[in-house]
């Protein structure tokens, strides 16, 4: 009966250990793809869906917004595998709590079992030994007793009091004990590094707030990615607040390549305040009551014009000069005001008049208004790298020499109500990790005789408690010999 009941309990622990670690490979595989995704799918997917329609066709878009690639870790299919890592967790917990407290908290009955073949793990002091060790040379019994190999015995009433020294070693080497008296023997077991399995416990318990704040993230937090041009608001989700966005900047270097870009944002502020300025720059997110902000993107409208730098030539005489549209610019040379009227990136002529082919700046054009002497004229102004002539019938030529489109930052704003518990849970775990490995669990048991003690256990330092009981029992048993009390031989 025992040994079927012991079967059971084997083939329990085999199954939940084979179903703990298919449900580790789960999560750990979903998370490796919810990575990917994040790194193959843009935040921005259901914001510009026809775009990805047209890119990746109707089905596509339909499998990549059914499984949230484009956000795995708030997909139902990543929420699924975490929650079963959490009830097979908690199931651990639940099932073994009462072992790791019972091995650590308290003490096994002492027994005889568990003797160690390997002697390193097993410590032997003879009182022969001892008694030997403290011979002087006029003792003639004891040398007699040395030559003949007569073992040297205590009496058994002397056997608490060589267990008292024993006891107080090993307490002073912090080991919990507990002892019986039978048949003329001492049993005992000492328990050392208590904390070991408390920290496995407490490691447990620490993944267990960890994942319980993957899951608050995964169903209560949120992130979104907004793009917004300068002047926009941006409404934070959840909130009556927004933010304004100030300018967006683009750090380049001598060589003119990107090394960074910033959003210079308004905050609101108190009592109608004119807000607080904050910069969010790549890898400096900005905090707002509970909001984090963070740098994520930026693209250029080609078809919205920020402003053009354009070039007005009479005779031998420029001038040069930025507008934007409906901005009107005076020419100082020459006492005109030119009026930037219209703008069209990919400039086509059609029976209808102009219009634009695309919203990619292939064929750039401006439509100017220019008042002076001459009265005022009005037409279409082109590169001016390139063979096309001006429409505007002016005694002057004008040609655009740069257009900066408008751009427009990415700003990704997430909230995160789960980063205290994530953060408590890796507090936990390092705890838990500091005491399991900072501390090893020893079982030592003992026996106690009027021959000799004996102490069996596993994985403990033999040698350094063998020579510290030598040495306080070393003195005893010289003080029993010297008592008059030799013991006897067989």
């Amino acid at each position: 009966m025992a040994e079927s009941r012991e079967n059971k309990t084997k083939s329990w622990q085999i199954i939940s250990m084979k179903t703990a670690a298919v449900v580790i490979a789960l999560l750990l595989i979903a998370s490796t793809i919810g990575w990917i995704s994040t790194e193959i799918f843009p935040g921005n997917v259901p914001m510009q869906e026809q775009f990805y329609r047209d890119r990746w066709g109707d089905n596509g878009y339909r499998v990549v917004t059914f499984l949230r690639l484009y956000d795995p870790f708030h997909s139902f299919w990543y929420r699924s595998v975490l929650a079963l890592f959490f009830i097979t967790l908690l199931a651990c917990i639940v099932t073994g709590w009462k072992g790791y407290l019972k091995k650590s908290f308290t003490v096994p009955e002492p027994s005889e079992r568990g003797k160690a073949a390997d002697k390193r793990n097993r410590i032997e002091i003879s009182w022969s030994g001892l008694a030997r060790s403290n011979l002087d040379k006029d003792d003639i019994t004891g040398h007699y007793a040395r030559e003949h190999g007569a073992p040297f015995k205590v009496d058994e009433d002397f056997l608490p009091d060589i267990y008292r020294r024993v006891a107080r070693f090993l307490k002073k080497k912090r080991y919990a004990l507990k002892f019986s008296e039978k048949e003329g023997k001492i049993l005992f077991t000492a328990r050392g590094g208590k904390w070991h399995y408390p920290g496995s416990f407490i490691f447990h318990i620490g993944l267990l707030v960890i994942t319980i704040g993957g899951m608050i993230g995964s169903f209560q937090g949120k992130s979104e990615l907004i793009y917004g041009k300068r002047g926009d608001s941006i409404r934070l989700f959840g909130s009556a607040d927004s933010i304004r966005i100030d300018e967006f900047r683009i750090v380049r270097t001598e060589e003119g390549l990107v090394s960074d870009y910033l959003t210079f944002i308004r905050l609101p502020g108190e009592d109608g305040e004119k807000g607080v300025r904050r910069v969010v720059e790549v890898n400096h997110p900005v905090s707002y009551k509970g909001y984090d902000i963070y740098q994520s993107a930026y693209y250029a409208a080609e078809d919205e014009l920020s402003w053009v730098r354009l070039a007005c030539r009479r005779g031998d005489q420029t001038e040069l000069f930025n507008a934007a549209v409906g901005q009107e610019v005076k020419l100082k040379k020459w006492d005109w005001t030119v009026k930037v009227l219209e703008y069209l990136p990919d400039f086509r002529m059609g029976p209808e008049g102009a219009y634009t082919a695309g919203r990619r700046m292939r064929n750039p054009a401006v439509r100017l208004e220019a008042s002076g002497d001459f009265g005022t004229g009005r037409g279409w102004v082109f590169a001016e790298d390139k063979m096309v002539h001006s429409t505007l019938d002016i005694p002057a030529r004008f040609g655009i020499i740069y257009i900066e489109p408008v751009f427009y930052t990415g700003l990704e704003i997430s909230r995160s109500p789960h980063a205290p518990v994530i953060v408590a849970g890796i507090s936990l775990s390092v705890l838990g990790l500091i005491l399991l490995f900072g501390t090893r669990y020893h079982l030592l048991r003992g026996r106690l005789d009027v021959e000799e003690l004996l102490i069996t256990g596993r994985d403990f330092r033999a040698g350094g408690i063998r020579e510290g009981l030598e040495e306080r029992l070393r003195d005893i048993i010289k003080a029993y010999r010297e008592g008059g009390i030799h013991g006897s031989s067989n």
